[in-house]
């Protein structure tokens, strides 16, 4: 059958519509405890101890460059697609009336509508904490740059949040971009990578392998090691890109978003292929 665009919105949209509807979508409000603790009541802290404004932005850009924000920011959003495409006992006829491949790219456009709500939600709720103690303009503040040396405090709480990485190579504008588009990027593979486990009736397998590579990644990125590279995870956070205080780059971040997006092509790509043939029994199903 031939793709009908009518049926991919129309596939799209009721997957979308039942991703939003499952109770799973309360751990989206549950992610904001460890965000709330480890990043934004330390920003707000240090911004009251100096009696000085944060940038709205430092927040969000502080927590799409945590080490163990973003160990647990694509693990939930993992356990919020994990049922997904939903299997009923009328999928067969469904996929029958919309043609398979209009079924799968309709699940692929659903896929991009579940990233980009998600990072939605955790950006806005983070923006609407921080309003109250923060200006907007593209220049960091004072106290992303100088509250460790004038409280003189020797663990480096800011630096640890805010790395010299960031605020000493561009504007809190760019900071936040470059920053979002790899995070976006990223829990797009995630779902795509996942996706696939579906179709090559493997969800459980794939499912293992995505959470060790998530796991050792960010362990080798807390390490410094250069193998944390060959992880694609390690690619979705701008911090480790640059060097403390040279103009230089560690790993290029364009590179990073052009390997993220060639991932997605290729499982795109399988994705759509093994869909037109596979066995639906399989979708959903008993998955190792």
């Amino acid at each position: 059958m031939k793709i009908s665009m009518k049926n991919v919105f129309l596939v799209a949209i009721s997957e979308y519509r039942k991703w939003l509807l499952t109770p799973r979508i309360i751990m989206v409000l549950a992610m904001m405890v460890p965000i709330r603790e480890i990043v934004i009541l330390p920003i707000i802290r240090a911004s009251q101890y100096m009696n000085q404004p944060i940038n709205v932005l430092e927040p969000c850009i502080a927590t799409m460059n945590s080490n163990i924000i973003t160990l647990l920011v694509p693990l939930v959003f993992i356990v919020l697609i994990s049922s997904f495409p939903t299997v009923d006992g009328n999928m067969f006829f469904y996929i029958g009336r919309m043609g398979r491949s209009s079924w799968i790219i309709g699940e692929i456009m659903s896929d991009i509508m579940y990233t980009v709500t998600y990072v939605a939600i955790l950006t806005a709720m983070i923006l609407i904490q921080v309003a109250p103690y923060s200006f907007l303009a593209d220049g960091w503040s004072i106290v992303a740059t100088d509250y460790d040396r004038v409280s003189g405090n020797s663990t480096g709480t800011m630096s640890n949040l805010l790395a010299p990485n960031l605020f000493y190579q561009m504007a809190p504008y760019k900071a936040f971009a470059l920053s979002l588009v790899l995070l976006l990027l990223w829990l797009m593979v995630c779902t795509l990578f996942f996706q696939m486990g579906s179709v090559f009736g493997r969800k459980i397998l794939f499912f293992i392998i995505l959470v060790v590579q998530i796991a050792a990644g960010c362990a080798l990125s807390a390490l410094d090691n250069r193998l944390m590279w060959f992880f694609p995870v390690c690619h979705s956070f701008l911090k480790p890109h640059y060097q403390a205080y040279f103009r230089k780059y560690v790993f290029s971040p364009y590179l990073s978003v052009l390997i993220l997006a060639t991932i997605q092509g290729v499982l795109i790509i399988l994705i759509y292929r093994k869909a037109k043939t596979v066995n639906l029994d399989t979708i959903g199903g008993p998955q190792q």
